[in-house]
């Protein structure tokens, strides 16, 4: 029988250099205390670079969707799953596969979620004392609910709309908002109805009075709508034919527009795979919405 490498004696070295770590971090907007990376490295990295351990992480697997807060900020929100590989002088390793996740206004989210992937790697592989629940980030974003999303997505496209039944269109997938969000509609859908008039001769009939007069029809199901989520990622991954490709694009269409805009990198992957030409960005049934909308 062979000998174990040497990275299973360096490690329990490792956890008796580097003790614990205490939380001296604080989160401002929910008055915790927390450990943060930095207090990490500069804890474990002198008893690796004593005893020869050094780490090599690599992403596995990544998965990102565009937010709003509820002041109207973009966030970009990523999870990671990272592998971290320790390695030894004589070249034994062992893995540690750790998730992170992270939001971020800015171009960081990834750069946190590593930060948060490994620093959890380290607490697990040397079991470092802790007290409570350490949380990765020293920022707390509020998020706005799926409908006010949606609502904010349908503001933006309304004030762009390139001709009124392109409005129209927007204007049906109002009835399924909540009854305030419907009437902060109204005034951009009258402010744009009102300019494209200007642009050309006649108008149609205001179809929030059929909207209104109408009894408003159940929510959407959340839990059917999370399963086709997943059912058509799972498809869109394995997808060998453009016809059947039409068809999931047929299928992702039919979707919320928060659910189209966070699958869009899926089904754009699957398009570029088959050298699909019939996608269109997430629209409103049939509405051509311009990106980013």
């Amino acid at each position: 029988m062979s000998e174990p490498g040497a990275i299973y004696a360096l490690i329990p070295k490792a956890m008796a250099e580097v003790g614990h770590v205490a939380k001296t971090s604080r989160n401002q907007q929910q008055g915790y205390q927390f450990r943060g990376i930095d207090a990490m490295y500069n804890a474990v990295q002198p008893a690796f670079a004593k005893l020869g351990i050094f780490c090599a992480p690599s992403v596995s697997a990544q998965q990102r969707e565009e937010r709003t807060s509820k002041n109207g900020a973009a966030l970009t929100y990523v999870i990671l799953t990272v592998q971290h590989r320790f390695y030894a002088h004589d070249g034994s390793f062992i893995d540690v596969v750790t998730i992170g996740e992270a939001m971020d206004s800015g171009d960081k989210a990834s750069n946190k979620a590593m930060s948060a992937a490994m620093k959890y790697a380290l607490i697990e592989l040397l079991a470092i004392p802790t007290e409570g629940d350490n949380d990765t980030e020293n920022q707390t974003h509020e998020v706005q609910s799926k409908a006010q999303q949606e609502a904010a997505m349908l503001w933006r496209a309304m004030e762009v709309a390139h001709d009124q039944a392109a409005l129209d269109g927007l204007a049906a997938k109002v009835k399924l908002l909540p009854e305030d969000m419907r009437a902060e509609l109204r005034s951009v859908y009258a402010a744009r109805k009102k300019a494209l008039a200007e642009m050309t001769v006649g108008s149609k009939p205001d179809p929030f009075a059929a909207i209104d007069a109408a009894p408003p029809p159940p929510p959407p199901d959340e839990d059917k709508i999370n399963a086709e989520v997943t059912t058509l990622i799972k498809e869109l991954a394995t997808v060998k034919t453009k016809a059947a490709m039409a068809k999931l694009v047929k299928r992702w269409s039919a979707l919320p527009l928060t659910d189209q805009r966070a699958m869009l990198e899926h089904v754009q992957q699957a398009a570029v795979r088959l050298d699909y030409e019939g996608l269109k960005p997430a629209a409103n049934d049939g509405d051509d919405l311009p990106p980013g909308c």
